[in-house]
């Protein structure tokens, strides 16, 4: 039985079709392929399905930049980010690929959402472009070369990150500060690092990671 979190994308077939129909079309056909998305779009809102009307809304002001109505493809965007970044959900954002982090800097966010987009060209330039960890976004602060943590595949970068800062006895206020994240961010980090170490509070996570090797003794 997969996780909640993961059952919301599980893929639609219409979705992958219209990305298809969206990548191979002409000039000439793409009014045709936005009027397509649009209409699902409309669909998906009426039955307030978020997930899918986020992934739509991608797609939407993707098409929108190909056809160089750039107003409505930041206006799609914003929409996105907004349904998104209530829900956390990023991994509709890293699967559009490459275009997005061209997309994500133009549009215009405030309050939480500045925060999320940040957190959403860390992960799309790690995971999709393939930046090394060297050369990774000036929002992450500590790599795990720096502070000599040992790999652990079932952590993020970002939620290593947290966890360093958790060990260092770090409010979230001052973890989010650090990391030019938001507090609620650090929050849904910390979440994603107990549920993945199968704990109930930092002290116990921190223990874990040591016991596991992720950190390190010094780091404390």
């Amino acid at each position: 039985v997969l996780p909640v979190n993961q059952v919301f994308w599980l893929e639609n077939p219409f979705i992958t079709r219209l990305r298809y129909l969206l990548k191979s079309a002409s000039a000439a056909e793409l009014p045709q392929v936005i009027a397509r998305i649009e209409k699902e779009l409309q669909f998906y809102r009426r039955l307030h399905n978020v997930p899918r009307s986020i992934e739509l809304l991608i797609l939407l002001a993707q098409a929108y930049h190909k056809n160089k109505q750039l107003k409505e493809a930041q206006t799609a965007l914003q929409q996105a980010v907004k349904l998104a970044c209530a829900g956390g959900w990023v991994y509709p954002f890293v699967e559009a690929e490459e275009s997005i982090a061209h997309m994500l800097p133009q549009i215009t966010v405030q309050g939480e959402q500045q925060y999320f987009v940040r957190e959403l060209l860390h992960t799309i330039t790690n995971r999709v472009l393939n930046i090394p960890e060297t050369k990774k976004t000036e929002d992450s602060r500590i790599t795990r070369e720096e502070k000599g943590i040992a790999p652990y595949h079932n952590l993020t970068n970002r939620e290593i990150d947290v966890l360093l800062l958790l060990s260092r006895r770090f409010s979230n206020k001052e973890i989010a500060t650090k990391l030019a994240i938001s507090p609620g961010t650090v929050k849904r980090h910390t979440l994603q690092i107990y549920q993945k170490l199968g704990v109930g509070n930092r002290r116990q996570a921190v223990q874990k990671a040591l016991a596991l090797g992720i950190l390190n003794p010094t780091d404390e």
